[in-house]
């Protein structure tokens, strides 16, 4: 839970969710953010055309980070920046500004 009384979770889909980024195709890292009363804030979806995972999520003063393992996927991107190491799974860790 954040300072400010966000809830957020991560994990893994695969397929479109709704209120979403558009699924990349394979399995795709998820970030979904609630109010305290369970209210859905906001959802990301992040991931390349492989298997990607997430790990661990945690809290920051204005931001989140996901601990994320993005599987091989040549030419992918996050945000329009390129997965770096696309070629063979990457581990990074996401910062995430709401």
């Amino acid at each position: 839970m954040s300072a400010s009384g966000q809830i957020v979770i991560s994990g893994s889909v695969s397929g479109s969710i709704p209120g979403g980024d558009p699924w990349n195709g394979g399995t795709d890292v998820m970030v979904a953010s609630f109010s305290s009363d369970g209210t859905p804030l906001w959802t990301r979806v992040f991931g390349t055309a492989g298997a990607d995972f997430s790990f661990n999520v945690t809290t920051g003063a204005n931001s989140f980070y996901v601990a994320v393992d993005f599987g091989p996927g040549i030419g992918s991107t996050i945000d329009g920046a390129p997965v770096i190491g696309a070629a063979a799974p990457t581990g990074v860790v996401l910062k995430i500004q709401p």
